[in-house]
């Protein structure tokens, strides 16, 4: 049977830039370590199991710049060894002193878990993630987006054009380096679009990105077909859609999550493991009895998106497309049975519904090339749909003093000739500071009140160090031990020049 209809699922994969010294492991990394366990390798795997299988598991994944740099460090990838070998080794201890009592079979669950992740990174994948995510890629198992250099959302940076630039050159070079070649699509930070970005994605090479599903039903003029079927932008760029009943579906707020039978998110002492199940911790886990569920959830799920399909299929003169967008953590992080639902509905697709096809945006936009012209709204996946979330009274004082820093730097770029060596290094360096403090997951936290005093420290650093930087610039005297800290404590993308890269946007910098 043909298939009437496509299933699209994207994971946005990202974590904030941190870069700690190589003897300690604080905020950020162990969030990281976290998701690496729960997230990316039982993905990892599964994509790899569903291939001995003959299934190929179709999915898209963004990786961020930040997220890349980190997992690509040799710092980062070692503390991760000690951070997995630390856990195992107190589980172990924990279980051998309660093998008399029947230790409960969530810590038995927990112990292999880590001891598998520890096997897979160490032993099998080399310690190098990107390089597994590089190989499914080069294999046609999956598609891999390029996105921003450091997770910006880019409509408040619509007045500063030549920043928007930058972050999207800055990461599609990055991506370049990592993954061996120049990704089709790109992920928008926070499905973060304004009319008119789509010609500086354009002129980056890009093909097709994704939006918010508001940001199509509001686009000008309405597509026919909703968010079912892309647009193509007056830039020529195809737009998809998030489809929000899906999400809602999968969603902890909304959805399968919420089912008792599933794994607590609060950990216990005196290990700090989730050992019971969601129904307000009264019930110790049983992992077959979630399994059971989680056969149940996958079935739904599939169900309902044939049903979809089957009615949008008769109204429609193409297979319409559901478009599946979550950020990756939400699956093994946030709820612990997600690898295993989305593995159950790819075999369930495979195996039970031929009149459903999971496809990439790229297989979909080569079935159907053409598609209509539409505007989309500047839009946001964020709280209310738009801006709020990364522009309003907790997180507003940013603006100003990036908005200084960017036009100080563009004016010192603008009146120069040459550039010394000295110039250049600090001037890159700036330009990275620039690009981090941009990240919106700090004027996200700021508005979630979350780690509100490390954030800011943060920010200010960025804002001190630029100081230093462009005043060493101005005077071309380089105090080589400042220069070596900042590089050091903030190094992403290092082998990327990002003077030579913005000057080459903009033909009255650095004239010779």
């Amino acid at each position: 049977m043909p298939a009437k209809g496509f299933l699209l699922f994207v994971l946005h994969t990202h974590q904030p830039f941190v870069a700690l010294p190589a003897d300690s492991i604080g905020f950020g990394e162990d969030w990281l370590f976290e998701v690496i366990i729960e997230s990316y390798i039982p993905l990892l795997d599964m994509c790899h199991r569903l291939l001995a299988d003959g299934i190929h598991a179709k999915l898209t994944f963004s990786l961020t710049p930040p997220l890349t740099t980190m997992l690509r460090g040799p710092a980062t990838q070692q503390k991760f060894l000690r951070y997995a070998g630390e856990h195992l080794a107190r589980l172990e201890k924990h279980l051998q002193r309660r093998r008399g009592d029947g230790a409960p079979s969530a810590e038995q669950m927990h112990y292999h878990r880590f001891r598998r992740a520890r096997d897979f990174f160490e032993r099998l994948w080399r310690t190098d993630l990107t390089a597994v995510f590089r190989g499914l890629q080069d294999d046609g198992l999956v598609s891999l987006l390029a996105s921003t250099a450091t997770h910006a959302y880019l409509p408040v940076w619509q007045a500063l054009p030549g920043s928007v630039e930058l972050q999207i050159a800055a990461g599609l070079e990055q991506h370049n380096a990592v993954f061996g070649c120049k990704p089709c699509g790109f992920w928008l930070p926070e499905c973060g679009f304004y009319p008119g970005l789509d010609y500086h994605l354009r002129d980056a090479g890009v093909k097709y990105f994704f939006v918010d599903g508001h940001a199509l039903l509001n686009a000008q003029p309405r597509p026919v077909y909703g968010i079912h079927a892309p647009v193509h932008t007056p830039a020529g760029l195809a737009a998809l859609a998030r489809d929000a009943r899906a999400h809602d579906l999968v969603w902890r707020d909304t959805g399968y999550p919420g089912n008792p039978a599933y794994l607590t998110g609060h950990g216990e002492p005196p290990l700090g493991l989730r050992v019971r199940c969601a129904d307000e911790g009264s019930n110790p886990y049983n992992p077959p009895h979630a399994y059971g569920r989680c056969l149940e959830h996958a079935r739904h799920f599939v169900s309902e998106c044939r049903e979809r399909v089957r009615s949008l299929s008769a109204l429609a003169d193409r297979g319409p497309l559901i478009v599946a967008v979550f950020d990756t953590e939400h699956f093994g992080h946030f709820w612990h049975e997600g690898p295993q639902w989305l593995e159950l509905v790819i075999r369930t697709v495979a195996s039970e519904a031929p009149e459903l096809r999971l496809v990439t945006a790229e297989e979909y936009l080569r079935l159907f090339p053409t598609n209509q012209e539409a505007v989309p709204s500047m839009s946001s996946w964020g709280w209310q749909g738009y801006g709020e979330t990364w522009l309003m009274g907790r997180n507003d004082w940013i603006y100003p003093e990036l908005f200084d820093a960017w036009q100080n730097v563009e004016s010192f770029l603008r009146g120069a000739r040459r550039l010394s060596a000295g110039q250049r290094a600090c001037l890159n360096q700036y330009l990275r500071e620039f690009l981090l403090a941009q990240s919106s997951d700090w004027a996200y936290m700021l508005h979630a009140q979350q780690n509100e005093t490390y954030v800011r420290n943060k920010l200010q650093q960025y804002f001190k160090n630029m100081k230093t930087l462009l005043l060493f610039a101005e005077q071309d005297l380089v105090e080589p031990d400042i220069l070596h800290e900042i590089e050091v404590n903030d190094k992403i993308f290092p082998d990327v020049d990002l003077v030579t890269m913005r000057a080459k946007a903009s033909p009255d910098f650095l004239r010779e």
